[in-house]
Formats: structure tokens, sequence, C-alpha cells
């Protein structure tokens, strides 16, 4: 099994011997099978064990026994006590997040280059088996992913009978958790109850599973490939808002609400909200939904979403006169002094604007557009409303809540940012130094996570 397993390691591109693996053990049957894997095949490899304090002193002996076993091996051992609140509803979930950040931590400070787990293929039944009874869309039915960032499962394709095969003809000793014998967990009771009849109906269930979830995983990755990207690629966004033309989801039928529900996933809209999406297409504009964390606004030909609570992020900020620069977690505005070049064009980009430095009067002021404001726009001889730039600008509702604008000291406008700057310090020929100011969107693109 070793020169087999080394073979689809190299296959896949799992890794190579230059790679520096940190191994997840907890003294189990598939983690020592995979320490003496790695171990036999040459890997530079060093052992992690989390103790969870759950089972007394059964998870102490555990901790002990990896110990004896990293030290069996001649791999450096790295083991944690992290405990969990055991009152609470979801210790397993609490466990796996406290796990996988120690794991981030020791990758990070140890210089490791990638995290191994032992889950092999009939967790990956189990996986599947157990979204399908909460209900899942395509994603829940691909199993548990081989690779997701640096966490790699270089078993998934062994049955847990092929490891306990092996596991005894290399006459290996391991630990048995107490727990997994219990029916309290939803995994243990689809295992011992569900999996076992299954084997009665289909004795090769495991060799049938894992033919048919090589099928579903290979059109998965086309329909992503050949469907979705093309979609994903059309997402625009301008700091915390994001937006995409209703166009390709006009057809209103299950394959279009499958397709948004596989964009809109990252933006916590489940299913059935976007098959009322799809369906309220052609209702008119401004008809609204709400996930938990976004709301998803119809208007005309376009779909918007923005975040529900995002007012800490939009507060005014203030630009000294000797600051190079004032940022949020939404934006960045530099600024630049220089003397005027005698050939200076006053054509800027949209997201920068030149200024008198002289006639600027500091702080300036980032903030939200506000009713009532105004300014007299460059080349014009009189004020206009914002609100009226705005509609003149064909601006969509859903972006016009998230316009900035710059003010100066004394509360006039002097840019309506990334439309169009005011006559306010102008640059005119008097003009020595220039003020050049650059903003800048810095909010990640959320289109990226699709």
């Amino acid at each position: 099994m070793v020169a087999l397993w080394q073979e689809m390691v190299a296959q896949r591109q799992l890794f190579t011997p230059h790679d520096r693996l940190l191994l997840a053990v907890s003294g189990g049957l598939d983690s020592v099978v995979l320490l003496d894997l790695c171990a036999k095949a040459g890997y530079q490899v060093a052992v992690a064990h989390t103790n969870f304090q759950l089972r007394g002193q059964e998870s102490d002996d555990d901790a002990a026994f990896v110990a004896t076993l990293a030290q069996h091996y001649g791999v450096p051992l790295h083991s944690a006590v992290l405990p969990v609140d055991a009152a609470e509803n979801n210790v397993q979930l609490q466990a796996r997040q406290l796990r996988y950040a120690w794991f981030d931590t020791l990758c990070q400070t140890e210089s490791y280059d990638f995290i191994l787990t032992a889950h092999h293929l009939n967790d990956s039944l189990e996986t599947v088996l157990l979204n399908l009874t909460r209900g899942t869309g395509l994603a829940g039915l691909q199993g548990i992913p081989e690779r997701n960032g640096r966490i790699i499962r270089p078993l998934l394709g062994f049955s847990r009978a092929q490891l306990e095969a092996y596991a005894q003809e290399a006459s290996l000793r391991w630990r048995d958790d107490s727990s997994n014998a219990s029916d309290k967990y939803r995994r243990n009771l689809i295992r011992h109850h569900v999996v076992s009849q299954l084997q009665v109906l289909n004795p090769s269930l495991e060799q049938t599973f894992a033919q048919t979830l090589a099928q579903l995983q290979g059109v998965w990755q086309s329909w992503l490939n050949a469907v979705v990207q093309p979609l994903r690629d059309l997402w625009q966004q301008q700091g915390l808002l994001a937006w995409l033309p209703k166009a390709p989801f006009a057809a209103a039928d299950a394959t279009a609400a499958v397709t948004l529900h596989q964009l809109l996933r990252p933006y916590g809209f489940a299913f059935g909200q976007v098959a009322q999406i799809v369906a309220a297409l052609e209702h008119p504009s401004g008809t609204v939904f709400e996930s938990a964390t976004h709301r998803l606004t119809l208007d005309r030909e376009t779909l918007w979403v923005s975040p529900l609570q995002d007012e800490e992020r939009w507060q005014p900020v203030v630009l000294a006169a000797a600051q190079p620069s004032v940022s949020t977690a939404t934006y960045q505005l530099s600024a630049t002094y220089s003397r005027k070049p005698t050939d200076f064009s006053p054509k800027a980009k949209p997201h920068e604007a030149f200024f008198d430095a002289a006639a600027v009067h500091f702080p300036l002021t980032v903030r939200l557009w506000q009713v009532g404001d105004a300014m007299q726009p460059f080349g014009l001889p009189h004020r206009q409303k914002i609100s009226d730039m705005l509609i003149n600008h064909k601006m969509p509702m859903p972006l016009k809540k998230y316009q900035l604008v710059l003010e100066d000291a004394q509360g006039e406008l002097l840019w309506l940012i990334g439309i169009r700057t005011a006559q306010r310090a102008v640059v005119s020929p008097q003009t020595e130094q220039l003020l050049h100011l650059q903003f800048q969107w810095l909010v990640a693109d959320e289109k990226a996570t699709v």
C-alpha cells in the first residue's frame, strides 16, 4: 500500500518530499496509518496532537500514546491542551475550530507547508449522507475536499477497511476513541445505522460510492468552469457594494436558480431565497431580499448586493494637511504635493483630483453625501445639488447610498468622489503647488470566494 499511496500522492500532486508536513494525529487508526505511510515514504513530517479533555483520563492517555508514537518515528511533536465548553450544543464544531486555528499558528511559527489529516473514503460517504439528510445543493454532494488551502487529506482514496488491513499487516497499534461508539453524534448515527444497512444492500458500497463521487466531482468542476466562472467574471464591486446583471438568469427556471445560488452563497443566501429572487426578476425595481448578513436589491437590469450592517465602515474620516493618507476598512485617500509643471493639464482619472494646494482649507473630511449637499462643479457658473448631479450621472439607486464626498474645513465640497471636482480651489495659472488626491477602494472582492 505504501507504493500505491506514494503513486497517488505524486499523480495528484498533493505534496513533495521537499515539503514540510504537519500531521494531525489523534492516535486513532486513521492518523496512525497516515503517520506510518509518511514515515516509510520518507516525507518530512511533524506530529500535532490536540487534547480537548472531553474524556478525562482517556484523553490524557491518547496524548501520551501520540507522544510515544512521535518518539518511535523520530519526528517532532507539537501537543496542546485546548479545553472546550462541554455545555455548548456543538462541541465538535468548537473543537474543530480550535484545532485548525492552532494548526495554522504552527504552520506560521514553524514554517510547515501543509497540514495533513487522515480523513478517508468512509468519512466522505458519511459527509454526503449527512448533507443529504440536512438538505444540500450540488456542493454538498462533492464529499470532503481533498485539498482546502494548506489542508490536504491524502487518504480519501482509501476505505477504512483498507486502512485497517494495512495497519494489521504492518502490526501497528492505535487507540480507540470510546465516543465513536456513541450515537450521540449524528455522524456516528449515520455510520452505525445507515451505512451498515446500505452495505447490506450493496456489499461494494465504498467502491460504488467512489465511482459515483468521481463522476459527480467531474461534472461539478465542468459546470463551475463552463457556466459559473463566466458569470462570476461579470461581478463588479465598489467598496462594499457588488452587482451583477439580471439577463443571464432571465429564463427563471431551476437551472437559473441553481447557478445564481452558487454566486450568492458567499453572501449567505439560501437556495429557497434564490429561487424567489429568480421568480421576482420581472418585478418592479426596488424589490429587496435579505440574508443574515446581506441585502439584495433588484434595480432595473441589475442585482445589487450590500452588507446589512456597514455603518461603522462609513464614519467620516479626516485628512490633515501633514498627513500623506487616511484610510478605513473600505477605502484609502492619499495626498501628495508637487510644484505645478508648466504644461499641466487638469485632466484626471475618475478617482483622482488636482487642487491648488494654497487654496485648500484643511482639514479635509471624507463622508457619505447627505440630502441638501451642493457644490459648484468645475467649469459651471452655478451650484448644483448633489442629488441632482447623481441623477444626471444616471447613478443606480443602490450605489447612491455609498457615494462619498470630500469636504473642506469651511464646510464646502471639493469633490464628488469618482464623478466630478468642484470649482473651489481649482488649479489656475497662478497656482504654484499642486495637491494631488487619489482615492482607492480597499475592500476585497468577495466574488473571488465564490
